[in-house]
This record gives C-alpha cells, sequence and structure tokens, in this order.
C-alpha cells in the first residue's frame, strides 16, 4: 500500500545522527503529567520545560506542602489527559 509524502517527510524529519526515529511529544509548559517509573512512580506533576535535545525534561512536584523540580527522561512520564 503506498504512503503519503507527507507521512515519509515527518519520518525522515525525526531521524537522528544514528537513523533513529524519535517520537514525537506534544508536551507543553503546564501539562499535567504522571511519572511511570524509578522511585517517584506515580506521582503527578506539571512539566516545565525541555532541558535538552537528548530528552531530558524538568517536571514540577508539590509534596507534603514543599514544591520542588525534578529532572528525567521524556520516557519516564506520560501525559494526563483531564
Amino acid at each position: 500500500m503506498p504512503i503519503s509524502d507527507v507521512v515519509v517527510d515527518e519520518i525522515k524529519n525525526r531521524i537522528d545522527e544514528d537513523c533513529v526515529v524519535k517520537r514525537a511529544f506534544d508536551l507543553k509548559p503546564q501539562d499535567t503529567v504522571k511519572i511511570k517509573e524509578g522511585p517517584l512512580r506515580d506521582l503527578i506533576g506539571v512539566f516545565d520545560r525541555w532541558m535538552s535535545k537528548e530528552g531530558r525534561i524538568r517536571v514540577l512536584l508539590s509534596l507534603i506542602g514543599y514544591q520542588t523540580s525534578v529532572q528525567l527522561h521524556y520516557s519516564q512520564v506520560e501525559k494526563v489527559w483531564m
């Protein structure tokens, strides 16, 4: 089955220097996210910003009346649809 040129171009635009296709994420500042793994698993936070092109992000957390930020890899969070 033929594939649209638009789809092929989008895939080509996502290929990095190692010929790996990176997923596109639609995280925007103030999006609610849930941490999927690690010691902070299941905590809900707010996406703040991308920290690096390698996929590091900053998430703002509110823990027991204390607000802090953590840096994670984008693969460790999922967007929460409210």
